[in-house]
C-alpha cells in the first residue's frame, strides 16, 4: 500500500498532470464560451426579427410581448446582449397593446 500512496502522490505533484488537467479544462471552457455566442447571436437574430415585425405593424398584444420578453429578451440580456437588441425591444415594448385578434 505504501507503493501504491507513493505513485499516486508522484502523478498529482507531476507537472504534467496538472498541464494535461489544465489542458482540458480549458478546451471545455472555449468549448461552453463558442456555444454562449452561438446561442447569444441566435437569441439577437429573433428578438431584432420579432420587434421589427411588430414594429412594422404598428402594434403588439400584450401576450406577444409577455412571450417576447421572457422566452427571448430576458436569456439574451441575462447572457450579456448588446445594446442594439436592448433599444429593439424598448421601442417594441413603447407600442399600444391591442386586444388578442389585433384591435380588428
Amino acid at each position: 500500500m505504501d507503493h501504491l500512496t507513493q505513485i499516486i502522490l508522484a502523478v498529482f505533484a507531476s507537472t504534467g498532470f496538472w498541464a494535461l488537467v489544465q489542458a482540458v479544462v480549458l478546451r471545455i471552457m472555449d468549448r461552453r464560451s463558442a456555444e454562449r455566442a452561438a446561442l447569444l447571436g441566435l437569441l439577437h437574430e429573433r428578438l431584432v426579427e420579432q420587434c421589427e415585425t411588430y414594429l412594422d405593424r404598428g402594434y403588439a398584444t400584450e401576450g406577444e410581448i409577455r412571450d417576447l420578453e421572457e422566452y427571448i429578451y430576458t436569456p439574451y440580456r441575462n447572457l450579456g446582449g448588446n445594446g442594439t437588441g436592448e433599444q429593439m425591444f424598448d421601442k417594441t415594448r413603447e407600442l399600444i397593446f391591442k386586444g388578442k385578434d389585433g384591435g380588428k
